[in-house]
């Protein structure tokens, strides 16, 4: 039983790791994002129904880094007074991912990153479910963190495993494959006693699963799911050519869903002549996201904004919402640009939401503003374009007159 006592808050981290052993190896993978440390497949969950974020009065915990890849996290912050209402939504799995499809995070730290294999060969994958690994910390004099971890071991193919046993041959960057007693030591050698794999690796190994993992009602059933690999391993993306805002000057505030980023990013990329000087914040952030972007979009400089949006941006990205909160406060002249949806879309969603009960009236207020949208016509009055129009003159030319 988790004693929370004398706590104010607390944040939880609800993740899932990937157990591959291979001819008695484990592979693991290079995180980049914090400490360039080797660590098991996975990631955290994200959450697909924001209200999760109102109904426990929780915020997005940035401690550890932030950027449109982590927009929606399961890495939360919740009051004390929450944390029970925040386990009785988790349990219920529903408004988030769950070990039914782990799909995504594989992608990413697999396929998106080996050029050597061929994504069709891992287009399903076979897994069993281990066990649920619950670790809980001090944080400071009132707070407290609780890590939570998924554990499921991949079941490859013949073929998957003829591919692993491929890496196996080769050294890389991004990816190692080590030994239980390396795990248990942290990669550390007499020769090299700092760290070089991560310290939540040991809970991938079967020897824990007696000692450290729990025992849930998924516990040894087996899982299949299948996504589309993306073959972009090789592409460097776009947004690292684009001229880094000089936010001493006017400059054009770009808000978009991590879901679409590639897309923004390549439209930016190939239209810099006339939205010159841009703030991206997938490029200018730091360790603070929410600081950073409310930083740019607090500065006088921030003359225009062009929102790319979709309907995980209306519908479930705290971060996006949180920018056009933004936006629409400081009155910054704005052009929209749907992705993936249409104005008969839009339209349709908003009047669902003028006569929902469970509507979050301050949000409706923000997309009302946002879009212009007329209560008595029901019509849309802002500048919307779609990113996939033939078109893009009239695009750049309402954004010029603005």
């Amino acid at each position: 039983m988790i004693k929370y006592r004398g706590a104010v808050s607390v944040r939880f981290s609800c993740a899932y790791l990937f157990r591959i052993k291979i001819d008695g190896k484990y592979f693991l993978v290079k995180d980049e994002q914090r400490r360039n440390h080797l660590q098991p497949v996975g990631g955290v969950y994200k959450y697909t129904d924001s209200s999760i974020l109102d109904t426990t009065h929780a915020v997005q915990c940035t401690r550890f880094g932030t950027g449109c890849d982590l927009d929606c996290d399961l890495r939360i912050i919740v009051p004390r007074r929450y944390v029970s209402k925040f386990w009785s939504w988790y349990r219920k799995e529903k408004g988030r991912e769950t070990p039914d499809d782990l799909y995504r995070e594989f992608r990413e730290e697999v396929l998106d990153r080996i050029d050597s294999i061929n994504p069709s060969v891992f287009s399903t994958l076979h897994y069993k479910y281990c066990g649920e690994c619950i670790e809980t910390s001090r944080m400071g004099e009132n707070d407290m963190q609780i890590r939570i971890a998924d554990v499921v071991e991949l079941i490859p193919t013949p073929e998957q495993t003829k591919v692993f046993r491929e890496l196996l041959t080769h050294e890389s960057s991004v990816y190692s494959f080590v030994t239980k007693e390396e795990i248990y030591n942290l990669g550390c050698t007499p020769d090299n006693p700092n760290p070089t794999i991560a310290n939540h690796t040991y809970k991938i190994l079967p020897e824990e699963e007696k000692r450290s993992l729990r025992r849930t009602r998924r516990s040894g059933k087996y899982y299949c799911c299948r996504g589309e690999p993306r073959q972009t391993a090789a592409i460097e993306e776009s947004w690292v050519h684009i001229e880094k805002a000089d936010m001493s000057k006017p400059f054009t505030f770009i808000s978009y869903n991590s879901i679409h980023g590639r897309d923004v990013w390549d439209f930016c990329y190939h239209n810099r002549p006339p939205l010159e000087n841009l703030w991206i914040d997938r490029k200018e952030v730091s360790e603070n996201w929410m600081e950073d972007v409310e930083k740019a979009l607090n500065c006088p400089e921030c003359s225009k904004a062009m929102l790319f949006i979709n309907k995980d941006y209306l519908l479930r990205s705290y971060a996006c919402y949180h920018e056009a909160s933004l936006i629409v406060d400081h009155k910054i002249p704005h052009v929209v640009v749907l992705v993936d949806i249409d104005l008969r879309y839009l339209r349709e969603l908003i009047k669902d939401w003028t006569f929902s009960d469970i509507a979050d009236k301050k949000k409706l207020r923000v997309f009302k503003n946002l879009l212009h949208y007329n209560d008595d016509s029901g019509h849309i009055e802002c500048s919307t374009f779609s990113l996939k129009d033939n078109t893009p003159d009239r695009l750049f030319q309402a954004w010029a007159n603005l």
